[in-house]
């Protein structure tokens, strides 16, 4: 063989292989070996600072300092006295969003009734518009008949002087 081809053992063929000198070996790389073990080391601390603590204490406690003479008694709340106290800052939310809910509703149907009272007046004001223009049209329908008939009149007599 020339000089640019080499001879090796193929793993996974198991048989001698010719490769080209400038072709680059290829390995498992970073699944086994040293790679694998820093990733599951990391894995590991993560899992450590990462998981949930579970360990707590329940109810509330009353603490007096040791040794130091005084009377004045220190509460520590645990998890069931912090419990009473969301428990109870849930319900006064509750209540304050009911409360809320029912002051809009107030205010919507206050709203819903202006406008309606609002659309009835005008409702009104136009029927009583339509009303004075129809009389006001009948009027001017009588006046301009009388003046027609006063106009047929003048005509028809001063015809009758000329004839």
């Amino acid at each position: 063989m020339n000089k640019i081809y080499k001879v090796i053992w193929s793993k996974a063929k198991h048989t001698y292989v010719v490769a080209s000198e400038i072709a680059k070996g290829h390995t498992k790389g970073e699944t086994t070996g040293k790679g694998l073990k820093k990733l599951a080391a990391a894995m590991l601390v993560a899992a450590a600072l990462l998981s949930p603590n579970f360990a707590w204490a329940e109810g509330t406690v009353t603490v007096e300092p040791a040794g130091t003479g005084s009377t004045t008694t220190v509460e520590v709340y645990t998890k069931g006295g912090t419990d009473t106290q969301v428990n109870a800052a849930k319900t006064y939310t509750y209540r304050k969003v009911v409360a809320e809910e029912h002051a809009r509703e107030a205010a919507d149907n206050e709203l819903n009734e202006r406008i309606t009272n609002e659309a009835n007046a005008i409702h009104e004001t136009t029927n009583q518009l339509q009303k004075d223009l129809n009389t006001e049209t009948a009027a001017r329908e009588a006046g301009d008949t009388a003046l027609d008939t006063r106009i047929t009149n003048v005509k028809e007599y001063l015809e009758n002087q000329t004839v």
